[in-house]
């Protein structure tokens, strides 16, 4: 291929956070990551009625509150002094205590803490994390609680659906995170193509990306499974189901070898076959996507709006080329949502004090403050529409794919399959000849349901 030489030598893009539901294949150690009606959306309003109900308690008690370590420490950490001094208007003789754990120690952290009887009142989780500390138990049920908040319509959907375990609410979407289409305009323009809204389009932007401009099109990389699996959605399939078994009982049953997923894995490895990206992004992540399209060497990316700020980071001049729009897609256009929950323990001594904490950090009062410090966006359909978000030409795209995201299965495994890159060796060797898209995928559907077999 031509294109040009000398990418990826080295990566300086600065990440802001890491999300945890967000994989930590592709962000390890540096970055990250809804339903409709909001009648029922508890107002601020209903937090200051529940602090009145509360006020004038003497009652004495600690809380241990833990967060994920942000890029901003002392921004943090001053939020939430701010947090504790609101809700110390109420409970005087509460002491908080808010310890920042590092996101990539905080799941043995948090099991060594539940096996040791020593877990926190209230924890940030990534949402992969939240079905599998529900089925250990670790958990508090929320349903009674969000009902006392007047809330139980009033969050993220997908972030929802994954703090949901066995029909009960484990948690409470926090802060959120969706990938849309990043577009250098003078590509595209230089190219003569539009912005591609189905995979067709796609196909043809990049063939006249490729013959007409210097840069390659789309990011079709071997380490990212937000770039692959969403597209399975896409093609009309599902990565896996909840069906009963010979026992009666409801179980995940994987459907990645099925044949809309298995035509969605090869739609993504057939752009890179095709030299949508160098041979070398076979090993690339989502760093290496976001410096290539820092230098221009990449038309199309899919990034989180944080992910943006880091490349005009990177390079500046790119700041007025930018354009962001929905994914293509051909049965639905839905992203992955993830972020991050809020959720109370099981082993907690002072719950209600908690609640009433945790119901302060998801009132409009701090949540939307805490979603613009972080990057992302709220939790709370409430929070999205705020016109920061609503009313922004570029953050509304990214708050409307929210509304249409979907999240991964709330199965326990889920966050193994991560950890243990599940989806990465078998999307390489697609792309490598090695192993058809159905064998590969018949290799993960397999493995799959061995670990849904275990929960």
């Amino acid at each position: 291929m031509k294109k040009k030489a000398g990418l990826l030598t080295g990566l300086s893009l600065s990440v802001l956070m890491l999300a945890a539901c967000a994989d930590t294949t592709e962000d390890a150690g540096a970055d990250e990551e809804n339903g409709n009606d909001a009648e029922e959306t508890a107002d601020e309003g209903d937090a200051d009625d529940d602090a009145s109900d509360a006020a004038g308690s003497d009652e004495e008690a600690e809380l241990r509150v833990w967060i994920m370590e942000t890029g901003s420490p002392e921004e943090a950490e001053d939020y939430f002094e701010r947090v504790t001094e609101r809700f110390n208007e109420d409970h005087p003789n509460v002491s908080v205590d808010v310890q920042f754990i590092p996101w990539l120690s905080a799941h043995q952290t948090l099991i060594t803490s539940i096996a040791g009887g020593s877990a926190p009142d209230i924890s940030e989780l990534g949402t992969t994390w939240n079905p599998e500390f529900a089925a250990m138990g670790a958990l508090a049920d929320m349903d009674e609680i969000v009902a006392d908040w007047g809330m139980e319509d009033g969050w993220v959907e997908a972030l929802e659906e994954v703090a949901t375990y066995d029909e009960t609410l484990y948690g409470v979407p926090w802060y959120a995170g969706v990938r849309q289409l990043v577009y250098n305009t003078e590509i595209l323009e230089e190219a003569g193509v539009d912005v591609p809204q189905t995979y067709d389009d796609l196909w043809e932007a990049g063939e006249a990306i490729l013959a007409n401009t210097d840069a390659y099109p789309y990011p079709a990389v071997g380490i990212s499974q937000h770039f692959v699996l969403p597209k399975i959605w896409h093609f009309g399939g599902e990565l896996a189901v909840q069906e009963q078994n010979d026992d009666g009982e409801t179980v995940w049953v994987s459907q990645v070898n099925e044949s809309e997923a298995v035509e969605a894995v090869e739609f993504y490895t057939d752009m890179y076959k095709e030299g949508f990206v160098p041979d070398g992004a076979l090993n690339w992540s989502v760093l290496d996507t976001r410096q290539a399209f820092a230098q221009e060497d990449l038309a199309m990316t899919i990034d989180l709006p944080p992910g943006i700020n880091a490349m005009i980071n990177e390079n500046p001049d790119i700041e007025d080329k930018i354009g962001v729009a929905p994914l293509p897609g051909n049965e639905s256009n839905a992203s992955f949502v993830g972020g991050s929950n809020l959720a109370l323990f099981e082993q907690s001594q002072n719950k209600e004090l908690a609640a009433e904490y945790l119901r302060l950090l998801v009132s409009d009062e701090f949540i939307t403050e805490w979603a613009d410090f972080t990057g992302f966006f709220p939790g709370t359909l409430e929070g999205l529409e705020d016109p920061m978000f609503s009313e922004d030409e570029t953050l509304s795209i990214f708050a409307d794919g929210l509304v249409e995201g979907r999240s991964y299965p709330a199965s326990p495994s889920w966050g193994r399959f991560e950890g243990e890159n599940l989806f990465v060796a078998p999307i390489q060797e697609i792309m490598q000849g090695s192993k058809s898209a159905q064998e590969a995928m018949d290799d993960v559907a397999e493995r799959m349901n061995n670990a849904f077999s275990t929960e």
